[in-house]
């Protein structure tokens, strides 16, 4: 994807790289800009902490951030599967 390749090549690290996506990145992008979750994961992707290195406080935001985006998508019909009845 283009936009991650312009952002790492201006980012010296995760959390430099993480400063140039707007707050509460993966919420925005999934409801203000309707992008897929999937491409949303791989752009917000290199501005996560290694989880190894990370505490229970950023955990906890990271889980929220993911869980709030995922929220978001159930709530948007373009994500909803529209079950068929056969016979």
């Amino acid at each position: 994807m283009q936009i991650v390749r312009v952002l790492l090549y201006q980012a010296q690290d995760y959390s430099h790289y993480a400063q140039l996506l707007p707050a509460n990145a993966m919420e925005v992008m999934v409801k203000d800009y309707k992008l897929p979750l999937e491409i949303v994961c791989e752009v917000v992707r290199p501005g996560v902490k290694h989880i190894a290195m990370m505490n229970n406080e950023e955990w906890t935001h990271l889980t929220n951030e993911f869980s709030n985006a995922y929220q978001s998508c159930l709530k948007d019909e373009k994500y909803l599967v529209k079950s068929t009845r056969i016979g």
